[in-house]
């Protein structure tokens, strides 16, 4: 899955926020019969979020399975993964939208996939909802040794829809992201069909001035270093310090 945080309305100063969270994410049974490398296990995810109204820089790294603590579906110790992801939006004052570059990346034992994509994106707010909206270019390099190939080149183009709400201790997070006109050859490396896309509902509730539970329901098909589609479920604790 792509890394998704939620959004946030308003300034914040300059020093930003920094979180840690640990929880659990697990999959439906369609879902692991449909992927045989996906596993119910824990995980650990820290995040750093900087914004104010002409940019915004995002980043986050999340450990899955730390430790090899839980057992795959083969009843083996279950493979460790890390995912990072960063989003970069800056002001771009002669158009009406900002510079869009992002970064996904999947690294595990047997999967190296690097994701870089590069467009336009327009934010706005009104009475507490923000919208955002972007598109652009795609490139990817990385390796598969599922498949015994590697791949770096352009392929295709993205586009994102996100909707963030806020009332006092609680936010909600729409997210939805496209990939289409993917090449023949990077769907082939890392067992992807023509086009995919990725449906995240996020919801955070404050439990305490600097902790949180949040809650992620994640819907995907063919993107994310998820090759089949699926429905993952995650809980988790949040420390922002």
């Amino acid at each position: 899955m792509l890394v998704a945080t939620l959004g946030v309305s308003g300034n914040l100063a300059a020093s930003g926020i920094t979180a840690a969270e640990v929880g659990y994410m697990g999959f439906t049974q369609a879902t692991l019969n449909l992927n045989p490398g996906a596993f119910d296990q824990p995980y650990l995810l820290l995040s750093y979020l900087n914004a104010h109204d002409q940019q915004r820089l995002s980043a986050s790294l999340k450990l899955e399975n730390p430790g090899a603590t839980a057992h795959n579906q083969q009843h083996q110790a279950g493979r460790q993964a890390a995912k990072v992801s960063a989003r970069y939006q800056g002001s771009l004052p002669p158009v009406l939208a900002q510079l869009w570059l992002q970064h996904f990346s999947m690294l595990s034992d047997a999967i190296i996939e690097n994701n870089l994509f590069m467009g336009l994106r327009r934010d706005g707010h009104w009475q507490g909802l923000g919208l955002g909206i972007g598109a652009g270019a795609h490139y990817s390099f990385g390796r598969s040794d599922f498949t015994d190939q590697h791949y770096a080149d352009w392929s295709g183009m993205v586009t994102n829809i996100q909707l963030n709400w806020a009332h006092s201790s609680t936010r909600l997070s729409l997210n939805w992201m496209g990939h289409f006109f993917r090449s023949d050859a990077h769907a082939s490396t890392f067992g992807y069909t023509g086009s995919g896309q990725q449906l995240t509902l996020l919801a955070r509730r404050q439990l305490w001035p600097d902790w949180s539970v949040q809650g992620k329901l994640v819907g995907y098909k063919s993107l994310g270093a998820n090759p089949n589609d699926g429905l993952e479920y995650s809980m988790g604790l949040n420390y922002q310090f």
